[in-house]
């Protein structure tokens, strides 16, 4: 097959890899059956697909065929994207991924700094660490974190750290900044927050412990990833009932009664999140 270009969703053309492709299917809980006839299709539309967005939409619609909660899966990064309109439900996703990791999580707690009181975004601790989390979110992709967020949020992480240091059962403890992004960093946040001593967690980065790894090993699934509820129902459930895990409503189904399913696709929707939780 020629070489054939399509377009990034940052503006940039490079040439279709089936490599790729073939690693986010395969990633996703295909099987090898699956992830052959999809990328057939693919190949053979490729000249009226022509770009990422529209390749990822063909594989989706396609893995849905074969397998709902797989197709889930696969969307992953997209169904990040999907907690808005507002920042609040991907903060708490990010707080639901630290409780996840044994920390203890208040959200948005209002803390004196030694100059003007803060709002941090998620507020983690443990016997070791006392963490303030920044949470950037974005629900379009080709955004990029540039320097100017790290330096705002090591600015206030110093003013607030100036109090920490004067409580009893924190000042012997570790003091640190992270933020947290669904998209990307730019190489000057990147270099910025190495250089002070920040963390830094996107989509991909950093290499080891990135975001979708920590999803991957957690099984804390979005629950906007799921197939069987409608775009209004998932926002309905994430503002009004604040779930924003696949996993809230396995534990607890009668969340579910706020959306007045019938019983065929409450059950759907069930059955959905419990093959999902089981890949």
């Amino acid at each position: 097959m020629s070489q054939i270009p399509i377009l990034k969703s940052n503006g940039e053309t490079v040439e279709f890899s089936t490599e790729k492709l073939e690693h986010s299917l395969l990633r996703a809980g295909a099987n090898e059956s699956m992830v052959a006839n999809i990328i057939k299709n693919i190949v053979e539309e490729l000249p009226q697909l022509g770009s990422t967005a529209k390749i990822y939409k063909e594989a989706y619609r396609e893995l849905k065929r074969y397998s709902r909660p797989i197709a889930a899966k696969y969307k992953l990064k997209r169904a990040i994207m999907q907690l808005g309109p507002s920042g609040f439900p991907f903060e708490r996703y990010i707080g639901e991924i630290l409780s996840f990791q044994g920390y203890n999580i208040q959200m948005n707690p209002m803390m004196p700094g030694k100059c003007v009181r803060h709002e941090i975004d998620v507020l983690a601790e443990n016997d070791k660490e006392v963490i303030m989390v920044e949470c950037k979110y974005r629900n379009r992709q080709g955004y990029k974190t540039d320097v100017k967020v790290p330096l705002y949020v090591h600015s206030r992480f110093r003013d607030v750290r100036h109090e920490w240091l004067k409580r009893e059962d924190w000042k012997n403890k570790e003091h640190k900044a992270w933020i947290a992004t669904n998209t990307r960093f730019t190489e000057d946040a990147i270099k910025y927050a190495k250089c002070e001593g920040m963390r830094l967690l996107a989509w991909d980065y950093p290499q080891i412990g990135n975001l979708r790894e920590r999803i991957d090993l957690s099984g804390l699934y979005p629950l906007t990833c799921l197939t069987t509820l409608t775009k209004q129902e998932k926002t309905h459930l994430l503002q009004k009932s604040e779930i924003v895990l696949c996993r809230q409503v396995y534990t607890d189904p009668e969340t579910l009664d706020t959306l007045n399913l019938p019983t065929y696709r409450k059950n759907s929707v069930l059955s959905e999140v419990e093959e999902l939780l089981a890949l």
